[in-house]
């Protein structure tokens, strides 16, 4: 069985079960590597003035100045 054909055979699984295959993989590849952080991990990242700075160059940046 080639690669693509194991690919499309996988795809064609419920979704539970290709969730269970991909799980596996991942953990069996990196196993410390998907473990979920803690709620509000991510809440102080940034400071405000930090914040406000990187949004007034976003607000200036050439993407913001085309639209």
């Amino acid at each position: 069985m080639s690669v693509t054909e194991l690919i499309e055979e996988i795809q064609n699984l419920p979704a539970p079960e290709r969730e269970r295959i991909f799980e596996f993989v991942l953990h069996a590849q990196r196993p410390d590597w998907a473990k979920p952080k803690p709620a509000g991990y991510f809440a102080d990242c940034y400071d405000q003035d930090e914040t406000a700075e990187s949004n007034w160059f976003a607000a200036r940046g050439p993407k913001a100045i085309l639209s």
